[in-house]
């Protein structure tokens, strides 16, 4: 939103206006998504990344499979959880390795530029 005002409001010299769109409120929602959208999307600037992937089972018998991405940017190492995916059924090898490959093509992600799974 406020990239949008940016656009719509450059050649307004009041500040009033910028300042009254970045103190309105956002929904937690809001808040939510954009991060995911930024996070989704700045992995894909590193050259190479890694992932790492845990299955765990938690005390209510939910079977859980997360997704962690390691890559470089500049000269700064960063860490984000890409997923959290709830495994439905069993959690053979099989069927991780298939939420696994729905994961990569629904996110887009270049296999490419992985150098280690671990």
């Amino acid at each position: 939103m406020l990239d949008v005002a940016n656009e719509l409001f450059d050649d307004f010299s009041d500040e009033k206006i910028f300042k009254r769109i970045k103190d309105m409120p956002l929904s937690a929602r809001t808040v939510h998504n954009r991060s995911i959208m930024m996070s989704s999307e700045r992995h894909k600037c590193g050259t190479f990344f890694s992932l790492a992937l845990d299955e765990s089972t938690d005390v209510s018998n939910l079977s859980q499979f997360s997704v962690v991405a390691r890559y470089v940017v500049g000269d700064t190492l960063h860490e984000e959880s890409l997923a959290v995916l709830s495994m439905k059924g069993t959690t053979r090898g099989q069927d991780l390795f298939r939420s696994f490959t729905e994961f990569v093509k629904e996110k887009n992600l270049w296999m490419a530029k992985l150098i280690s799974l671990h």
